[in-house]
């Protein structure tokens, strides 16, 4: 009936599609923080311009935090926000391989603009909940799986990178481009 409780978010399209787009959109900021000074390094960037990388990266993820959930609850669909954002890793992350050091500050700028995708996908699910109670076993679900997800993004790279070779690692980055715009396509709909 209308009042039945609303089925487990395993059972859904919409909460494999969240999940999935929740983990491959942290899985890059994982990697950024565990491999992308090693990149910089292996790139001939001193040690400390490596960490500056890192750290403007990281520190572009506290403005956008504030700015992504604003945008995207004024928007009829999330879809053109999630494009903008996978391209901005998929330009950062073909900076990184074309120009490592030429043009990393922008690299480093991109790849942190694009960071909006965490807080933005913690509002979709939010935006995608009828009730509390639905939003609370979304985001239980959307979580769990999605954190497994990205969890193994660093592992990957780890095992795909050899010193000075980081195609596999970025096969991996570009993939997760991929995977966010098949996934966000879903999640970012016009609903309700």
């Amino acid at each position: 009936g209308a009042d039945a409780a609303p089925r487990h978010p395993a059972r859904t399209a919409r909460g494999w599609a969240l999940a999935t787009y929740f983990g491959f959109q942290a899985l890059p900021g994982f990697v950024a923080v565990g491999w992308f000074a090693q990149f910089y390094r292996e790139a001939g960037a001193a040690p400390r311009t490596a960490g500056y990388l890192v750290a403007l990266i990281i520190a572009l993820s506290v403005p956008v935090s504030a700015l992504a959930p604003a945008v995207a609850a004024r928007l009829r669909s999330q879809r053109p926000l999630i494009a903008l954002l996978a391209a901005c890793y998929a330009a950062a992350y073909a900076g990184m391989l074309t120009a490592p050091l030429a043009g990393a500050w922008l690299w480093a700028f991109l790849a942190g603009a694009a960071t909006a995708t965490f807080p933005l996908s913690l509002a979709l699910i939010a935006m995608r909940s009828a009730t509390p109670a639905e939003t609370a076993s979304l985001s239980g679900f959307v979580q769990a799986v999605g954190y497994l997800i990205a969890g193994a993004g660093p592992l990957l790279v780890g095992w795909l990178h050899s010193p000075g070779n980081w195609t596999g690692p970025f096969a991996v980055l570009f993939a997760s481009c991929a995977v966010q715009l098949v996934t966000g396509w879903v999640v970012g709909r016009p609903v309700r």
